[in-house]
């Protein structure tokens, strides 16, 4: 008796720290043996709608939840194979674009040389096709002022060989290697070529370079018929370069305040973006009867 005297605080105290868990557990051990019971008679009650009253929270809070996941899941799991597949077809646009860029450089490429060996053939002079290899842009500007070629003297190329493209004249070779060539282009300060207006020859001047994007067309006189987009072509009196072929076409027209007029001309031939040109050697032999 005595022992269980001594128990008996400890449990009071035990129940008193714990009553909340410990009713709780009652309701539920409770609960659940009435269910027992229900199940075994059959039929509803009042005790089992309570029991569903308070469950049923609980179920639907449950249920709720975990559908909740698995539909953030699933659709963290369906973005994952989005991106895959965004990124895989991306990969695809991004390599269809280079097969077209390359094809659309092949197709130009193939456009550029049948011009040319279509001009090629009208020339009545020999001619070596080039390729530029270096370009120098050394002037404030920034434009191409000299370019070098990969043929030189092994090809027949010399110091004052003209260099053109089926648009227009580039300018000439001033110095040559065994396998490469330099040449001033016509938009170089130093250079100068014997002009005239094609519509009217009468019109002669000496065209030169401004180491930019232009060239000028220089001892025009006040009094002759030049006009905006009149094309210019080259002389022949300089002993360089052929007549007849274009240099540019007239950009801007201004009377000077002296005897010549202030002649802008923009050249015929793409000087920013030559790949190919030609190189000129000496005319071709007309066969004799």
């Amino acid at each position: 008796m005595l022992e269980v005297a001594g128990y008996l605080p400890v449990m009071i105290d035990f129940v008193s720290r714990n009553r909340v868990s410990i009713l709780f557990l009652l309701i539920l051990f409770l609960l659940f043996l009435m269910m027992s019971l229900q199940v075994r008679r059959g039929g509803s009650n009042p005790v089992r709608q309570g029991i569903t009253l308070v469950i049923s929270p609980m179920q639907h809070t449950v249920h709720t939840t975990i559908s909740y996941c698995g539909s953030v899941w699933s659709d963290y799991v369906f973005l994952i194979n989005l991106k895959e597949e965004n990124k895989r077809l991306k990969d695809k646009l991004r390599r269809q674009k280079v097969r077209l860029l390359r094809a659309d450089y092949l197709d130009r490429s193939i456009r550029h040389l049948e011009t040319l060996l279509d001009f090629k053939e009208k020339l009545d002079y020999e001619v070596v096709v080039a390729r530029v290899i270096a370009a120098d842009y050394s002037n404030p500007e920034r434009t191409r002022i000299m370019i070098t070629l990969d043929r030189g003297r092994e090809k027949g190329l010399y110091v004052n060989s003209p260099v053109l493209t089926s648009e227009g004249i580039v300018g000439k070779v001033v110095s040559t290697t065994f396998s490469t060539a330099v040449v001033e282009m016509i938009n170089h300060s130093n250079s100068g070529i014997s002009a005239r207006v094609e519509r009217d020859e009468s019109v002669v001047g000496v065209v030169v370079g401004r180491n930019g994007s232009r060239l000028v067309m220089e001892y025009v006189k006040n009094l002759d018929d030049i006009r905006e987009n009149d094309l210019v072509v080259s002389a022949g009196f300089d002993g360089i370069y052929p007549p007849g072929y274009p240099i540019g076409r007239v950009s801007s027209v201004k009377t000077g305040e002296w005897l010549f007029k202030e002649v802008m001309i923009q050249p015929a031939a793409n000087l920013s973006s030559l790949e190919r040109v030609f190189v000129l050697k000496k005319k071709k032999e007309m066969n004799r009867e």
